[in-house]
């Protein structure tokens, strides 16, 4: 390996690697056994005063190391260790290994802190192994005390955020808004769509509550809190009008979802949006047919917001599909959206769909949309999402 700007070089590379997760920390581990020509890279780390490994990258099974396994001394000594014959190193011991050379340095954190060895070992002696060498491992365990840094500061985050939207669940502080939803030909009220509402600190949309839920693995609980909020006020709305909620295929296939909408299935219109990925469509299908089969219909939500969207259709064959806003916003001037969702409704019609256009602003708009063949719509002309007042009403204007 080369000196000088060979180092920089190399260095460059391997901050290149990091990207915030666990698997960048072993493409060092890559990277160091690769340019040492070594058998085995491993990173370990002190848990109770003993130093075990935790990562490796290569040849595990020839050395017998294995995650867990401990770090014998001298590897885990703290110091920087060059070793390029062990069978003539008076300081290993461990021979029966089948180590043949060694680099290995230790890794500390900002503070100081020793957190343990990025090591190299190789099966046969290896004469050309030098000091640049234990600088260049010693640079990458610069490296990956940063990146360890950055993962400490990242799990502190989300410890942050977790108690936030526990915070949420356990103290019941969600709060539920229905928008109205009517047939357009005579503006006869159809449905509800219950959107959530988080009146708390950090104010902020509910899309950011619920994409934090997601970044810390609480979408499931978050989703059915709301749900179980809207069906409890399913008696308050007209015995006519259908429940709609929005739910993220994780939801869709959990049991929980279909313990609490038993016996309400019929009422309920579940929306799965275009932002939600679907990465097992089988299983969603599966469980979708389960909720159709007690009277739940499928809308697929932001359609004409994106590519998802529509593949959600062809996949899922859903009951209703749901223009997004920014095609039904400003289409009373705009022939492109006027001419987009005339074919959506060509389509739907196809395949037995309901379609509803959202955000539908403004009387041009309204007749507009109604002139097209749309069936249904909503938005803030119509009726703005409210709160249910304790009688059950809504406030519609």
């Amino acid at each position: 390996m080369g000196a000088g700007s060979g180092l920089k070089q190399l260095l460059e590379l391997a901050r290149l690697t990091l990207d915030g997760s666990e698997a960048s920390i072993e493409r060092v581990l890559a990277l160091a056994r690769a340019q040492l020509d070594l058998d085995l890279a491993f990173l370990s780390v002190v848990l109770e005063r003993v130093e075990v490994v935790d990562l490796i990258d290569g040849e595990a099974e020839r050395f017998g190391i294995e995650p867990g396994s401990p770090v014998p001394f001298p590897f885990a000594s703290g110091e920087p260790l060059l070793v390029v014959d062990a069978a003539h190193d008076p300081r290993i011991t461990a021979r029966e290994a089948g180590i043949g050379a060694y680099v290995g340095v230790p890794v500390r954190l900002i503070d100081g802190r020793y957190y343990g060895t990025l090591g190299c070992l190789g099966s046969r002696a290896d004469w050309t192994l030098n000091t640049r060498d234990v600088k260049f491992v010693q640079v990458l365990a610069e490296v990956i005390a940063e990146q360890l840094e950055r993962q400490d500061l990242e799990l502190d985050k989300r410890r942050v955020e977790a108690r936030r939207i526990w915070g949420i669940l356990e103290s019941g502080s969600m709060r539920l808004l229905f928008q109205p939803v009517f047939s357009l030909a005579r503006l006869e009220l159809v449905a509800f769509e219950a959107l959530a509402r988080f009146p708390v600190e950090p104010w902020r949309p509910p899309s950011a509550w619920f994409a934090e839920a997601a970044e810390v693995g609480l979408t499931v609980d978050l989703e059915l809190a709301a749900i179980g909020a809207a069906i409890a006020r399913l008696g308050d709305l007209p015995p006519h009008a259908r429940l709609c909620v929005n739910l993220s295929p994780a939801t869709l296939v959990s049991p929980e979802l279909h313990q609490l909408v038993h016996g309400v299935a019929e009422r309920i219109d579940v929306e799965l949006t275009e932002h939600a990925p679907v990465e097992d469509y089988e299983a969603l299908s599966e469980a979708l047919t389960r909720l159709r089969e007690h009277g739940a219909r499928l809308a697929i939500d932001d359609v004409g917001a994106g590519f998802a969207s529509l593949r959600h259709i062809l996949r899922l064959a859903p009951d209703v599909v749901k223009l997004d806003v920014s095609l039904t916003r400003d289409i009373e001037v705009d022939a492109a959206r006027s001419a987009l969702t005339s074919a959506l409704v060509a389509f739907t019609t196809e395949i037995d769909a309901q379609i509803v256009a959202e955000g539908i602003e403004n009387e041009h708009a309204l007749e507009l949309l109604r002139s097209l063949g749309v069936g249904f719509g909503q938005g803030f002309f119509l009726g703005e999402p409210a709160a249910l007042t304790a009688n059950g009403q809504h406030a519609l204007h």
